[in-house]
């Protein structure tokens, strides 16, 4: 199954968008009780998107966005849909992440995990930079990764 997934880039806007603002409000607005905002997208055509298509369909998606010093990058909105988690899927897209944020001279990652990630993150050699907070209602601790050139 896993070989059949493709990972692309997606564009801002597109039919792909499309179905990756569905997949991250479904995902993670709305078992929260909560719904994507203008301010959750304001920045989204200045970020790369990578989506996880399987047979063409979107199944997973992960932002990479900028920060001030333009060595450090922030990754966003992950989600996986729910019939595809458990199958490195997240793990590719945070790989796929990680080789673009190489490519642009990255060299310091962070991210905001929901406390329930944290063992994921931390299998793919993320550590805590932080005291938990609250985020959308729900726990959260900043993660940070140092690339290795």
């Amino acid at each position: 199954m896993i070989n059949t997934v493709q990972y692309a880039p997606i564009k801002v806007p597109s039919e792909d968008y499309d179905a990756e603002l569905a997949l991250r409000e479904t995902l993670l607005r709305e078992p929260l009780g909560l719904a994507l905002s203008p301010n959750d997208t304001q920045e989204d055509m200045h970020q790369i998107h990578i989506g996880a298509f399987y047979n063409g369909t979107l199944i997973g998606c992960v932002l990479v966005a900028p920060e001030q010093d333009p060595e450090v990058f922030r990754i966003r909105q992950m989600a996986v849909h729910m019939d595809f988690q458990g199958r490195s899927i997240g793990r590719q897209l945070i790989q796929q992440a990680e080789k673009i944020i190489q490519q642009q001279q990255g060299k310091h990652i962070v991210l905001n995990a929901r406390t329930s990630a944290l063992g994921f993150y931390r299998r793919l050699n993320y550590q805590t930079a932080s005291a938990e907070f609250t985020s959308n209602t729900i726990a959260h601790a900043v993660m940070e990764k140092h690339l290795i050139d």
